[in-house]
This record gives structure tokens, sequence and C-alpha cells, in this order.
């Protein structure tokens, strides 16, 4: 598994950013509400864009936050439904990033890795605290 951080000039979506910022392109149906802002730049160095690699596939993030709710849905051992966690009622569940997550991904032993290797990430973030 191998994470990086690489740091942006303008803001980056992920699958993740419309479930966490309200905005992006991976949306839920067009009446939930969207809060119309972009995810936070670090000062002196850009946005961030959090990328983890592991066989053969590849999941970014697009902020802390975006890591922080990857981490707690990923980190649950019984790994919740998609949609249970968009809390969109009668929504498509195949639009939520959880539903895109690489099978190879999801067993718990990868996500307990997974969520170590985030966790790292986030540490390395000038004021993530």
């Amino acid at each position: 598994m191998r994470a990086r951080i690489e740091y942006r000039s303008t803001p980056t979506d992920s699958p993740l950013t419309y479930w966490v910022h309200g905005t992006g392109g991976y949306q839920p149906p067009p009446n939930a509400a969207r809060p119309a802002h972009a995810p936070p730049s670090i000062p002196g160095k850009g946005w961030p864009l959090f990328i983890v690699e592991h066989r053969g596939q590849r999941l970014w993030f697009a902020s802390v936050a975006e890591l922080d709710h990857a981490i707690a849905v990923l980190g649950r051992r019984h790994m919740p439904r998609s949609r249970d966690v968009a809390g969109y009622p009668g929504h498509d569940s195949n639009r939520h990033w959880l539903s895109r997550l690489p099978a190879a991904w999801k067993p718990w032993k990868v996500r307990a890795a997974l969520v170590r290797e985030l966790a790292k990430l986030r540490a390395q973030v000038p004021g993530s605290g």
C-alpha cells in the first residue's frame, strides 16, 4: 500500500467530495441540500490531494474532512451499507463513494491497513491537529 500527498493550485474533486462538502461531480439526487464551498486550502501549499494506491487501484481525497469521513466509515469492523451512510432516503445508493470502493479493499484486514495509512496522511497535514 502506497500513500502520498500532492498539493494542487486549484481544488480537486474526489469520489467523497459531494458526500462530505456537498460539491463535485459525484452527486446524489438534485433535491438534496448542496452547500456551495470547496475544501479549504493549506496556507503556503495549496489544495491537498491525498492519494492511496493498493492492489492496482487508486483512491484519492481532496481534504482533511474527507479523510476523517473515510477513516470513520472504513474503520468500522462491519462496513455499513452505502444507503445507510449517504443519509438521503430513496436515493440511488450506487452513486455513493462506498459502493464504488474496489472489492479488493473491502475485507476488514485491508480496510484496517487503509485506515492506518489514511491516519498517517492526515498527521502530515500542517495544522490538521
